[in-house]
C-alpha cells in the first residue's frame, strides 16, 4: 500500500473517531465533577465555605461536551449550586436540564431547589409529578403530601374517574 493511502486511511480515521474522543473527555470530566458534587452533598459544612471554588467548577460542568441534548452536565452543576446555597441559581439550571426531556428525577430534584428557594406551593406540585411519573421515588423523597395526592389520583385512574388536567404540568 502506498504511503498517499495510508495517509488518507489515517486520516480518515482521525476524523471518525475525534468527535468520540472529545465525547470520552467529556464523560470522564462528568464522572469527576458528579464526584465533587456527591462530596458536597455528604460534607455540606464544607460546601458552604468553599463556596468561590464550587462555582467556579459549576461553570466548568457547564462547559464539558458529551452528546448533544446531554441533561447531566447542567444536573450536576445544578446539584453543585444547591450544596453552596444558591437555590434559585439551581433551580433555573434543573430547567434548563429539564429542556432536554422530562425525567423524574430532575423534577425531583426541581422541587427540592424550589423548597429550598421558598416557592412551596411549586415544589409540591413537581414532587407530586416526580412520583407519579416514578413510584420509586416515594421512598426517597421528604413529600408526605404528595405521596398522599398519588394514592387518590391511583385510586380516580383505578375507577375511571381521573382528570388529566388534574396532574401538575412540566416543568
Amino acid at each position: 500500500m502506498s504511503t498517499a493511502i495510508r495517509v488518507a486511511l489515517a486520516a480518515l480515521a482521525m476524523t471518525l473517531v475525534f468527535p468520540e474522543l472529545t465525547r470520552y473527555r467529556g464523560e470522564r470530566r462528568l464522572r469527576h465533577f458528579d464526584g465533587i458534587q456527591q462530596l458536597a452533598a455528604a460534607q455540606p459544612e464544607q460546601a458552604a465555605q468553599r463556596s468561590v471554588a464550587l462555582r467556579k467548577i459549576t461553570r466548568q460542568t457547564l462547559e464539558v461536551r458529551t452528546y448533544p441534548g446531554d441533561w447531566r452536565p447542567a444536573a450536576i452543576a445544578a446539584g453543585i449550586l444547591l450544596r453552596t446555597g444558591d437555590a434559585p441559581g439551581a433551580a433555573a439550571l434543573y430547567r434548563q436540564a429539564s429542556a432536554f426531556g422530562e425525567r423524574p428525577e430532575l423534577d425531583a430534584n426541581l422541587a427540592l431547589a424550589l423548597r429550598a428557594a421558598g416557592d412551596s406551593a411549586r415544589a409540591e406540585e413537581l414532587l407530586f409529578r416526580a412520583i407519579w411519573l416514578s413510584p420509586a421515588l416515594a421512598n426517597l423523597l421528604p413529600a408526605a403530601d404528595a405521596h398522599w395526592k398519588v394514592k387518590v389520583a391511583e385510586h380516580k385512574l383505578n375507577h375511571g374517574a381521573l382528570n388529566e388536567y388534574e396532574l401538575p404540568p412540566a416543568p
